[in-house]
């Protein structure tokens, strides 16, 4: 099975998750031919040439890091951190949660902890999309943490956050 995400292809293979990045340098020309297009200069697209084309080696770079930095019990279990590959365990119970990234942000607003939000704020795409979480046998895994700023939310704020993920759980779950 394959999945198409933002900046790499996860690829599910028996018990296996497999993250490539996608090297986006279509993207890239893209930015380029507007630019020339419409600007009449080159230069601005370049800027963003490393963020277009390598930002899904970069996730998978954190992601490793995170891992092996962490080894936090929500984090999916990494077996081989590569940066051209990732290989995760592939956890069952995806799909076990209905909640939006507001919601979550809200609850953490409302127990007035200004420093947890501010430590959530830069994951927001991990926490807008529910099938970035599983949840089996009680535990709940996050299964795309290559967000910049998910290792330091996982080293402050780790068993807040799996708290409040176990109360967004699905009841049929």
């Amino acid at each position: 099975m394959l999945h198409v995400g933002v900046h790499r292809y996860v690829f599910t293979v028996w018990s296996f998750a497999l993250k490539v990045p996608r090297i986006a340098i279509c993207e890239f020309l893209k930015l380029v031919i507007e630019d020339i297009k419409n600007r009449k200069r080159y230069w601005c697209s370049w800027h963003w040439f490393v963020e277009v084309v390598f930002d899904g080696l970069k996730e998978n770079f954190r992601e490793a890091s995170c891992y092996l930095n962490t080894k936090h019990s929500l984090l999916t279990r990494l077996y081989v951190p590569l940066l051209l590959i990732n290989v995760y365990h592939r956890e069952k119970g995806v799909g076990s949660f209905s909640f939006g990234g507001e919601e979550l942000f809200d609850e953490v607003c409302k127990a007035g902890d200004r420093e947890f939000v501010e430590a959530l704020r830069p994951c927001s795409h991990t926490f807008d999309h529910p099938d970035n979480f599983a949840y089996s046998e009680g535990r709940v895994r996050v299964l795309d943490y290559g967000e910049r700023g998910f290792e330091n939310l996982l080293n402050k704020y780790g068993d807040k956050v799996e708290r409040i993920l176990l109360s967004k759980v699905k009841q049929s779950a």
